[in-house]
């Protein structure tokens, strides 16, 4: 389990509700679900799609393990 040292973690978005700017993520290495808010999120103004591939860190919350500083994967595609 990651101890929230600010590594960056390779994923994909399983989930993100528009509504509540909430959303899930799965970590490529450990196959965890996270997690994450629009708090969490590097361009909170981006909507992210089901699919799309993302770097993130963990952090331990009250809440739990989450996801923060999540964002787009340089090598997606437009």
């Amino acid at each position: 389990m990651d101890t929230g040292n600010g590594e960056m973690h390779q994923g994909r978005i399983v989930w993100f509700d528009l509504k509540t700017g909430r959303g899930c993520v799965v970590c490529r290495d450990t196959l965890e679900d996270y997690l994450f808010d629009s708090k969490g999120v590097d361009s909170p103004s981006y909507f992210f799609h089901e699919g799309e591939e993302v770097l993130f860190e963990i952090e331990e919350t009250k809440k739990g393990w989450w996801a923060r500083n999540v964002c787009l994967a340089r090598n997606q595609e437009s």
